[in-house]
C-alpha cells in the first residue's frame, strides 16, 4: 500500500508541474500581453507601431512558465547556467519548464523500472530522476551543437549580405536587419535579437556581446571583435568582413579535410570499442551460458568490470587523438 501511495504521488507531482510548465500556455499565456497593449494603444493612439513588433518587445519573459521559472531559480543555484543553455538550444523555455520535462521522463522511466523491472519503489523512483534528467541533458546538448553546426555553416553567407548592405551605403545595422528579414534558422534568430535589442534603445555593440556571449560560437565571436576594432580604428569595413568571409570558408573547408584525414582512426576507435561486446554476444549465442561467470561470480565481475573501465579509457583516448582544434 505504501509503495502505491508512493507512485500516486509521484504521478501527481508530474502532472502538477507539466501544469505549472505549460499552464499558461494552454489557458492564454498572452492575456498580460494583450492588457498592456490595450493600454499602450489608449495612451498613442495611431502612434502606436506594429503590433506584432511590439508585443515581441513588450514580452517581459518569452518562456512559457514565468512562475515556475522563479521558484526553480531562487531553488537551483546554476540556475543562470542552463538558462543559458537552453537559449543555446534554440528552446523556448526556461529552468521551470525545463525541470518540468525532466520529472516528466523521470516518472515514466520510474513506472518502467517498476512495472516491467519489477524494482522496489525507492529504487525506480532513483533510477528514473537519473534517467529523466539525463535524458533531458543529452537531448540538449544534441540540439546544442546542431543548432551550432548549422549558424556556422550559413555564417558566411550573412556577412555577404552585410558587405553588400555596406558596399550600397547602407549602415551596419541595416545589414543585421536585412539578414533577420532574407535569411532562415539560427542565423535569422539571432539577429532578429540583436535588430529587435537595437530598437528598443541598446547599443549595437552590447547587442552583438551579449549574443556571442549566448552562443559561444567562435565565428560569431570574429565577427563581433571585427565589428568593435574597425569602430575604434577605422578601416575599410566591407573588406574587413569579406576578408572574414573567405578565412570562415577556409576554416570550414580545413575542418572537413581533418574530419576525412581522421575517419580511418575514428573508424578504428568504433570498431575496438565495440568489438568485446560483439564477441560477448557471439559466444552467447554459440554457447549459451558460456559467458555466465563474467555477471554472477564475483571474480567474473571484477574482471567485467575492470574490462569496462580500460574499453572506456581507450575509446576516450582515441577519439582525443583524432578530434582536432581548427
Amino acid at each position: 500500500m505504501t509503495q502505491e501511495m508512493i507512485l500516486f504521488g509521484s504521478i501527481a507531482l508530474v502532472v502538477l508541474l507539466l501544469l505549472l510548465a505549460f499552464g499558461d500556455a494552454i489557458l492564454g499565456r498572452n492575456r498580460k500581453i494583450k492588457k498592456r497593449m490595450v493600454t499602450l494603444r489608449q495612451r498613442m493612439g495611431s502612434e502606436l507601431p506594429d503590433i506584432a513588433v511590439q508585443a515581441s518587445l513588450l514580452r517581459e519573459n518569452k518562456t512559457a512558465s514565468p512562475g515556475l521559472d522563479k521558484i526553480v531559480k531562487k531553488l537551483l543555484p546554476s540556475a543562470d547556467v542552463l538558462n543559458q543553455r537552453l537559449a543555446r538550444a534554440g528552446l523556448n523555455m526556461g529552468p521551470g519548464s525545463f525541470l518540468a520535462m525532466a520529472v516528466a521522463f523521470g516518472g515514466v522511466a520510474t513506472f518502467l523500472l517498476k512495472s516491467f523491472f519489477g524494482l522496489t519503489t525507492l529504487v525506480a523512483l532513483l533510477g528514473g530522476v537519473g534517467i529523466g534528467l539525463g535524458f533531458v541533458h543529452i537531448v540538449i546538448d544534441i540540439m546544442i551543437a546542431r543548432r551550432s553546426a548549422d549558424f556556422s555553416k550559413n555564417f558566411p553567407n550573412a556577412l555577404d549580405l552585410i558587405v553588400r548592405a555596406v558596399k550600397s551605403g547602407l549602415p551596419v545595422s541595416e545589414g543585421i536587419t536585412i539578414i533577420s528579414n532574407e535569411m532562415e534558422g539560427p542565423v535569422a534568430q539571432e539577429f532578429t535579437n540583436i535588430s529587435e535589442a537595437m530598437k528598443i534603445g541598446e547599443s549595437m555593440s552590447d547587442a552583438l556581446w551579449e549574443t556571442a556571449k549566448r552562443l559561444e560560437n567562435a565565428e560569431f565571436n570574429f565577427f563581433v571583435i571585427s565589428l568593435v576594432v574597425q569602430s575604434e580604428t577605422g578601416g575599410n569595413l566591407a573588406e574587413t568582413l569579406n576578408n572574414l568571409s573567405e578565412i570562415l570558408r577556409q576554416r570550414k573547408q580545413m575542418k572537413l579535410k581533418v574530419n576525412a584525414l581522421a575517419s580511418e582512426a575514428r573508424a578504428s576507435a568504433y570498431i575496438l570499442g565495440c568489438l568485446p561486446f560483439f564477441m560477448v554476444i557471439i559466444l552467447e549465442v554459440m554457447s549459451p551460458g558460456y559467458t555466465e561467470p563474467l555477471y554472477t561470480n564475483d571474480t567474473g565481475i571484477m574482471l567485467s568490470v575492470g574490462a569496462l573501465i580500460s574499453i572506456s579509457i581507450g575509446a576516450l583516448v582515441m577519439f582525443k587523438m583524432v578530434r582536432f582544434e581548427v
